[in-house]
């Protein structure tokens, strides 16, 4: 019985794992938006074997040139939905194989603020944001990571912060989660100004160890979105 992408691939979404874990909800999410945007209008009715390397070259070559990105995280997308399908047998190959087609290059570099150029775009955000610039620096944790800290978090006496959980957002709902690996959680050490302005900061906190330490800026219960944080800085 033959099986179209389109149905392999929503099956593909509900069974996929990584190291063991089924898909996060955001990640899932992003996959279905791709497949949505750029795979499944043409090729989803087609049978998976009947798909052939000409017509995976032809796909390809429909994807937007100017958005280099995303256009290798669709054909790599497409290429992984299609070895599970090879796995599963339903095809001998996989005819998506064109060249280099799921790397791209950096476009531009990234230059690091200097300690002093960092220090004066500090002192110029709003005061509730500072520590949070001036934690992250420090501490090195991800956005999903730093917005879901909360006042249990913080331990001033010992110096860490615990990282124990992060926050996603899917289809504009925050979703907590645990990290992604073993190593995801961990104890970060503070830097002892780092401590002090926390101390400062906790003031204006909660008294509740469930209490957020960056919460968006019209309801302490909520997460901060990334986005009011960008326009900040």
């Amino acid at each position: 019985m033959s099986v179209s992408l389109r149905d392999y691939s929503e099956q593909w979404l509900q069974h996929r794992t990584v190291r063991g874990r089924p898909l996060s909800p955001r990640t899932r999410a992003e996959y279905q938006k791709l497949l949505a945007a750029y795979v499944l209008p043409r090729l989803g009715s087609r049978p998976l074997h009947g798909i052939t390397r000409q017509d995976a070259a032809t796909w390809y070559s429909t994807l937007p040139a100017d958005k280099p990105t995303t256009r290798a995280r669709v054909y790599a997308l497409l290429r992984g939905i299609l070895n599970s399908a090879v796995d599963d047998g339903h095809l001998q190959t996989n005819p998506v194989a064109v060249r280099g087609a799921g790397q791209v290059e950096r476009e531009h570099r990234v230059d690091l603020p200097t300690d002093r150029q960092l220090d004066r775009l500090v002192k110029a955000l709003p005061e509730r944001l500072r520590v949070l610039v001036t934690l992250t620096r420090w501490s090195g944790l991800r956005w999903g990571e730093i917005s879901e800290l909360r006042r249990g978090d913080v331990d001033l006496t010992a110096g860490v912060i615990r990282v124990r959980r992060a926050v996603v957002s899917v289809n504009g709902e925050f979703v907590v989660r645990g990290p992604k690996s073993t190593a995801g959680a961990r104890d970060t050490w503070l830097p002892r100004h780092v401590g002090a302005m926390l101390t400062a900061h906790l003031e204006h906190v909660a008294d509740d160890p469930s209490a957020l330490l960056f919460p968006s800026a019209t309801d302490p219960t909520r997460h901060m979105h990334q986005a009011s944080f960008g326009k900040a800085w």
